[in-house]
């Protein structure tokens, strides 16, 4: 059974990094068509797709954690060096 209806605008998370708006097209054997706004059709099942621009985003957080802030290095001396 479709959640989505034709014609609604839904998001979904391209290669967990880029988040793309979309417009339904139908739905068939478990798979959505969706048409992008800039162009191209993909076919997705239905817990690939998302109502709402933040699911999408939380998805992506997910998958690509913050990198920690870089630090100095604290460097050893293992040598005396004489002036």
């Amino acid at each position: 059974m479709a959640k989505y209806k034709g014609g609604q605008y839904v998001y979904i998370a391209e290669s967990n990094r880029w988040i793309r708006k979309a417009t339904v097209i139908s739905y068939s054997g478990g798979f959505y068509t969706l048409g992008f706004l800039d162009g191209g059709l993909t076919r997705l099942r239905e817990h690939r797709i998302y109502a709402i621009e933040q699911e999408a985003q939380d998805v992506i957080d997910r998958f690509n954690p913050p990198k920690p802030e870089p630090t100095q290095p604290v460097l050893k001396r293992t040598h005396h060096f004489y002036t």
